[in-house]
């Protein structure tokens, strides 16, 4: 039985699970350490990807993740979604950065694939590596997703399209929380309820059993 490649991000490469069973199992990116994924997912914070097992075999290290591994914030771009919704993605976003912060850690790599949209829309941004990098990294990250997110969800609606450039700059010259502050006039959503249908990929041997 084999684990079917589904995608790859940054983070590393998504298969779905050779059991059938739920959620999917990441082949986390080279140089990350067994340890370091361990401590973000102790973390216990509500906005990261949930993290279950973590196994390193045969020099490469795997988790599973009750998360499918679709769709992504890339993969919404395109759907005819609100700028409610934008709203509600950003501040998930901006608040488990400014949680992360707050912790001394950087995300490092925050983008439109690395934010995960579950079942239900709840946005969860995916965050594999304990970072202590530049901390205006993120901020500059936030920025351009806001900017992204005012472009595609926010026609005809100017009022939040602004909402959302006034979060970026925000962001970049004050930080997150003051940017989480920003938002907080703003209508809530709960994230955009959408789902996509994994794409079909290759196969990987199933040496993942022991993270089943």
């Amino acid at each position: 039985m084999t684990a079917r490649s589904v995608r790859s991000t940054p983070a590393g490469e998504w298969f779905l699970p050779a059991d059938g069973g739920s959620g999917s199992l990441l082949r986390v990116a080279d140089g990350v350490a067994a340890g370091d994924v361990r401590r973000i997912r102790d973390l216990g914070l509500a906005g990261l990807l949930p993290i279950g097992n973590v196994v390193a075999a045969d020099g490469q290290v795997w988790l599973r993740t009750p998360q499918p591994p679709t769709p992504t914030l890339d993969d919404l771009l395109d759907a005819p979604l609100t700028g409610a919704d934008a709203v509600a993605v950003l501040t998930v976003v901006v608040r488990t950065v400014a949680e992360l912060h707050g912790q001394g850690l950087v995300h490092g790599h925050l983008d439109g694939e690395a934010v995960f949209f579950d079942p239900d829309g709840t946005p969860l941004v995916v965050m594999i590596d304990a970072g202590r990098g530049d901390p205006a990294q993120d901020l500059d990250s936030i920025a351009d997703i806001a900017a992204t997110l005012a472009h595609v969800w926010c026609s005809g609606d100017a009022p939040t399209a602004a909402l959302l450039r006034r979060c970026a700059a925000v962001a970049r010259s004050a930080g997150p929380e003051a940017a989480l502050e920003a938002l907080l006039p703003a209508p809530r959503a709960c994230g955009p309820a959408a789902v996509a249908t994994p794409p079909a990929s290759g196969d990987h041997p199933s040496d993942v059993a022991a993270i089943s």
